[in-house]
C-alpha cells in the first residue's frame, strides 16, 4: 500500500456569529463596565435589522462588554457600529485583562477625529498606528480588526485604516468599547479563526507522530511528500493556528 499527503491542509472556523436579537444572544456578552443592553425599534417586524446592543459610560471608565475566551489568538474579529457622538467607541480585541489588551478606536471632537491602534500594558497606553478619520454620529460603519501573529490591522467598511506590529498580547477575548457619554449602537457580530496545518516535509517527521506503518519523505520528484510504505497508515499533525487575513 502506498500513497502520500498534501503538503497543506487548512479549516476556517467561525468562533461566534450573532445578530443580537435575543435575550439569550445578549447573555452570550459579559459586562465590564458601563451600562449594555438590547434596543428594539418601534416596530421591529417590519425591520431587517430590528435589534442592536447599545452601550454607554456610567462612570469615568469607558463602558466595556467582551465576548469569546480566554485562549483565543489569531482571528478577525468584525461588527456594525453607530455612534451617538464621536468621541470613542471601537473594538477591544486580545483582551487578558483590563490592564492588557488591543483597542482599535476612532476619538475626535466632530470637527477633527482619528482611527487609532492602542496597545493597553500595565494599564498605559501606546498608540501604535494612527490615521486622520471623520465620522458622523447617527450613521452605521463596519468595523474590524485582523490580528495574525504581530500583525495588527483595523478596517474600516473593507478599507484599512492602520495596521503595526506588536507582540505585546497574544491571548484573549473580544469586546466593545465605548467612551463617548451619548453611547453606541453595535450589531451583527462575528469573529472567525483559522486552525492550520502547514507542512512541506523540509524536515522528515518533525511536526508528525506517526500511530503505525512504516513512513518516508521522498524528495526525489522535486516537491517533498510524505509516502506510507507499509502497514496500517496512521499520521496525526501538530496543528497550529493562524487567522485569515
Amino acid at each position: 500500500v502506498r500513497g502520500h499527503l498534501k503538503p497543506l491542509s487548512t479549516l476556517r472556523r467561525a468562533l461566534r456569529s450573532i445578530d443580537i436579537d435575543t435575550k439569550e444572544e445578549e447573555a452570550a456578552w459579559r459586562v465590564r463596565d458601563g451600562e449594555w443592553e438590547t434596543d428594539w425599534r418601534d416596530n421591529p417586524a417590519l425591520s431587517a435589522n430590528a435589534f442592536t446592543y447599545s452601550g454607554r459610560p456610567s462612570s469615568e471608565k469607558p463602558a466595556v462588554s467582551l465576548l469569546g475566551e480566554s485562549w483565543w489568538d489569531d482571528y478577525s474579529f468584525e461588527v456594525s457600529v453607530q455612534p451617538m457622538g464621536t468621541n470613542g467607541f471601537g473594538l477591544l480585541f486580545r483582551y487578558a485583562y483590563p490592564s492588557d489588551h488591543y483597542l482599535f478606536r476612532h476619538v475626535g471632537d466632530g470637527s477633527y477625529g482619528e482611527m487609532q491602534l492602542v496597545r493597553v500594558s500595565g494599564g498605559r497606553e501606546t498608540i501604535l498606528a494612527r490615521r486622520s478619520a471623520t465620522v458622523a454620529p447617527g450613521q452605521w460603519y463596519r468595523m474590524q480588526v485582523v490580528a495574525s501573529g504581530s500583525l495588527l490591522r483595523g478596517y474600516v467598511d473593507g478599507n484599512l485604516a492602520v495596521e503595526a506590529r506588536d507582540d505585546g498580547v497574544a491571548f484573549g477575548p473580544v469586546g466593545l468599547y465605548v467612551a463617548d457619554r451619548k453611547g453606541a449602537k453595535f450589531d451583527d457580530v462575528f469573529v472567525q479563526g483559522e486552525r492550520s496545518v502547514v507542512e512541506d516535509f523540509s524536515d522528515d517527521r518533525a511536526r508528525w507522530s506517526p500511530k503505525g506503518g512504516e513512513w518516508h519523505v521522498d524528495r526525489g520528484g522535486g516537491w517533498p511528500v510524505l509516502r506510507h510504505l507499509s502497514g496500517h497508515a496512521r499520521g496525526r499533525p501538530q496543528s497550529h493556528r493562524r487567522a485569515a487575513v
